[in-house]
């Protein structure tokens, strides 16, 4: 029998869980590893698309039990408050029509899970315990002395072995944050990303409470100087929780030995903005789960493959859709958004990121590409359709432009010089601010 085991009782840890349920054959064994130990915050977690269609197709659970048991509501998109510069407007970027993501409590999510997917799931082990020790050998990987034949390191920000198999990613953005939770109820149906001049503030609406995270670069900000400008836009701040990361990533997806991978902030993390972290994670979930149950660790191709799909599909995309969105700046002129946007500018605009032959010397891809397709009708037209290729593109273009429906909408919401220019079926609406309205 196959025996994959899980390590993390997190968010990412559970997405695995369920996708090991549901594509196991009946040789499979899961075992579900955490450590009772290790406190969950319980911060509001804001999510994509990919993780409710996970749950939903994974289980009972609807949506009166995620308001109950998650103190969940439901997410439509994400508000942003003084981004780019459109200095007199705010603006959604809305999911599409059939799909929604989820703010939820973390803490009363993983708790629901642990006492209760074992009930009805069979070959399903759960062990509270430490990680002490995590081996390899010729017959599979021995964790605490037990052995498994696939390991998935879900822990957090402190991998289970190679510490040191990290990269530091090339954009500096936001690397710390104070967290603090609010009782009083909210549903705004979106998730705030709201700027401020050391960086941007996230609001997460839960049914009895709501969550508001204050990020901030630590190079260029003091934690007293990030609390008063916290306390400037909520003042009833009286506790907080002060959580950094490191700007890296992973250097490999699945370790040589093809019988361990990581996923969730074991493999990595840049930032919290716009959920994209947790999709990344759930593609990355579907990948690992499916090399798992295949079982085959000395397939060297596979490996390779899969790691090189990491760096081009995943990490490669997460970066170039985060400077993406930095790229516009917002409404204040302070050293956090001068650089900021000023290095992610560089970042999109460096030949090497993006080979396109329509550019010329001193052309950038920031500004000049997409005036030049707007002012041309074929490109227009193909750029329209999503057909990408036919413009020169021999780079591959951030999820935020392959689909011309996100372009338009950030462009238009940040006040992109050129966005006028492109057609859009109907004009922006501007919702009522109990769309994430900032009165308390």
């Amino acid at each position: 029998m196959n025996n994959v085991t899980v390590i993390g009782a997190g968010v990412v840890g559970i997405n695995c869980v369920l996708r090991l349920i549901d594509e196991r054959g009946p040789d499979t064994k899961i075992t579900w590893i955490y450590d009772s130990s290790v406190p969950i915050f319980g911060i509001g977690e804001s999510t994509t698309a990919a993780l409710p269609s996970q749950i939903a197709f994974s289980t009972n659970i609807v949506l009166p039990h995620i308001r109950h048991h998650f103190d969940s509501t439901i997410k439509y998109g994400n508000k942003f408050v003084g981004w780019g510069k459109r200095k007199d407007k705010n603006f959604i970027h809305w999911f599409d029509l059939e799909r929604h993501g989820m703010h939820f409590d973390t803490k009363k999510f993983s708790e629901f899970f642990l006492e209760n997917i074992s009930k009805t799931t069979p070959d399903l082990e759960l062990l509270d315990q430490k990680i002490d020790s995590i081996q390899f050998y010729h017959d599979g990987v021995y964790v605490n002395n037990n052995r498994y034949d696939y390991v998935i390191d879900c822990t957090g920000g402190n991998s289970l072995i190679d510490h040191d198999e990290y990269f530091d990613i090339p954009i500096r953005t936001v690397n710390t944050c104070l967290a603090a939770r609010i009782d009083k109820p909210a549903d705004w149906g979106v998730t705030i990303a709201y700027a401020h001049q050391h960086g941007w503030m996230f609001g997460i609406p839960l049914k009895t409470r709501r969550t508001w995270g204050y990020c901030y670069n630590s190079d260029l900000t003091t934690e007293e100087e990030a609390l008063s400008d916290f306390k400037s836009i909520v003042p009833d701040v009286d506790e907080y929780r002060k959580i950094q990361w490191k700007q890296r990533m992973s250097t490999y997806l699945v370790h040589p030995s093809g019988r361990y991978a990581r996923n969730g902030n074991a493999v990595g993390f840049i930032e919290p903005i716009e959920s994209l972290a947790g999709a990344y994670y759930d593609e990355i979930s579907d990948q690992i789960v499916a090399h798992a149950l295949q079982c085959n660790p000395n397939d060297m191709n596979k490996i390779i493959e899969l790691n090189d799909w990491y760096y081009e599909d995943v990490v490669d995309d997460w970066l170039k859709c985060v400077a993406w969105l930095y790229q516009f700046g917002s409404k204040y002129d302070s050293t956090f958004w001068n650089r900021t946007s000023e290095e992610c500018r560089n970042y999109l605009n460096d030949p090497d990121i993006f080979d396109i032959s329509m550019l010329d010397e001193l052309d950038t891809f920031t500004d000049d590409l997409f005036n030049k397709i707007a002012d041309n009708d074929n490109l227009l037209n193909r750029f329209i359709s999503n057909d990408l290729e036919q413009i020169g593109c021999t780079g591959q273009l951030p999820s935020f432009i392959n689909s011309y429906r996100d372009f338009l909408e950030l462009a238009l919401g940040m006040g992109a010089p050129y966005a006028h220019k492109f057609p859009t079926m109907t004009p922006p609406i501007d919702p009522p601010e109990p769309h994430g309205e900032l009165s308390h």
